[in-house]
């Protein structure tokens, strides 16, 4: 929820490659990936982003517009639609 609270406020965020919302990210674009748990990589994904604050505001804006993507309407709307499939097959007409 952290992240995707981040990014709906217009926050690039840096995310773990092997964490389930790195799927969100595209590196570079709406934020930034690195290795969990390494020590340089998650300094250097803070480097980046202290250096270059036109690309942060960039990210920024692209971040919201993901979240907007995943809002809990979409999401909702995505399971129930999976849920329907399913019963299409169990109860067919």
């Amino acid at each position: 929820m952290v992240v995707a609270e981040a990014m709906a406020c217009g926050l690039p965020v840096i995310a773990g490659r092997t964490i389930g919302v790195a799927e969100w990210i595209k590196d570079g674009r709406n934020g930034l990936l690195c290795e969990a748990g390494d020590q340089t990589s998650i300094r250097n994904a803070l480097s980046r982003m202290a250096c270059d604050k036109s690309a942060v505001a960039s990210m920024g804006m692209a971040a919201r517009e993901t979240a907007l993507q995943h809002a809990w309407d979409a999401c909702a709307s995505s399971t129930l639609a999976v849920y329907e499939e399913a019963l299409r097959h169990v109860m067919p007409k």
